[in-house]
This record gives structure tokens, sequence and C-alpha cells, in this order.
């Protein structure tokens, strides 16, 4: 994962990541009429909320990671984003790996690693 990517997702907000996680799930759909931006917004968040136990297994058992949580060092945050990139794009398939990693991030370490519910109302830009 590259800084390039990430760059395209470090500012958007919850939803417009969730919008972006909707729109790379369906870029395999054939003939039917495009969701709303709605309705494609909750698929990816849907998407992400059933996905998040495999993201937290993956993401806190990163050496990287758990050196970020446990020494609580000032690291540069596309440091963390790509160290969670790299953790989970073999397992998003072809929702962008940007979108997922920020989402995470936005979520937080300690909450994802400590098994909170993600609940992103309030939340969005709250980790950077």
């Amino acid at each position: 994962m590259n800084a390039e990517s990430l760059d395209r997702y470090l500012n958007m907000s919850a939803d417009q990541l969730e919008l972006a996680i909707g729109d790379g799930l369906l870029t395999d759909s054939f003939g039917a009429q495009p969701p709303t931006p709605e309705a494609r917004r909750s698929l990816g968040r849907n998407w992400f909320t059933q996905n998040l136990p495999q993201f937290r297994s993956i993401v806190c058992q990163s050496s990287s990671i758990r050196d970020y949580l446990a020494n609580r060092r000032a690291q540069e945050r596309l440091v963390i984003l790509g160290s969670i990139g790299d953790a989970i794009a073999g397992v998003v398939g072809v929702v962008p790996v940007g979108a997922v990693a920020c989402l995470i991030f936005n979520f937080g370490l300690e909450g994802l690693c400590g098994g909170e519910k993600y609940e992103p109302e309030g939340r969005a830009g709250a980790h950077r």
C-alpha cells in the first residue's frame, strides 16, 4: 500500500469512506440500476461491520501495530495506515484498501483491538 492511495482517503468522512467501500463492492455489478448513494454507503458500512472481527484479528496481531499501542510513540499516521493497509490487503477483495484502512484508523486501534463496536457517528476523524 502506498501513500498516494492513502492520500485519496485521508480526509474523507466515515460516510465517504463507507461509500467508497460500497462502490468497490459494486464494481462487478452488471446491468442493474445503480443504487442510491445512501444504499451504497449502507452496503459499505454493513460490509465493514461484518468484517470488523477479521480486521481486528489481523490488525491487532501486527507487530508494528502492537508496538504503536504499547509504546505510544509519535508515529506518522501514514506509517500506521500503511501497516493497517498491508495487514488487510489480502482480505478486502475489490474494496479499496485505503478506504478500509482509514475507517479502521478513524475507528481507533484501541477500539478495534479492544473489541469495541463500530459506531461511526461522531467518531469520524477522532484519531487523526
